[in-house]
């Protein structure tokens, strides 16, 4: 996990590129002791540090994969929500809302202090408001 969080440092402070080598090497250490749901973790940040280099298509392949292969809720919504940002990116606005919509329908039914923080950011985005 140590090599995860230095990439997702390294892609938030915009060196995107320099991730990439990282979570390769991890997804290999995951992949050999069969840490799946970690595997959809290195997905979803590869994913992100593409779409900061601009490489769309690649980066929506990865957060799709991180998206099919997540089994936790918060995943699904992280990755729905980069998946909307990457089609903000693209001018895509219908595809975008279409995400944000589907990632505040996942959030429907889990009431963590995280997942209720997550619903409120897409709500707002959606410029809709949530129910007290």
């Amino acid at each position: 996990m140590a090599l995860t969080k230095l990439a997702d440092t390294l892609t938030v402070s915009g060196d995107p590129a320099r991730s990439l080598g990282l979570l390769d090497e991890a997804e290999s250490l995951f992949r050999k002791h069969s840490a799946l749901m970690a595997v959809s973790r290195v997905q979803r940040l590869r994913g992100i540090a593409l779409l900061r280099l601009g490489r769309w298509r690649e980066a929506e392949e990865q957060l799709q994969h991180g998206l099919d292969s997540s089994r936790a809720i918060e995943d699904k919504i992280e990755s729905l929500a980069w998946l909307a940002e990457l089609a903000d990116e693209r001018e895509d606005t219908a595809l975008a809302r279409e995400h944000r919509v589907r990632a505040l329908a996942e959030c429907a039914g889990f009431n963590t202090p995280m997942v209720r923080s997550m619903a409120a950011k897409i709500a707002t985005s959606l410029g809709v408001s949530l129910p007290a």
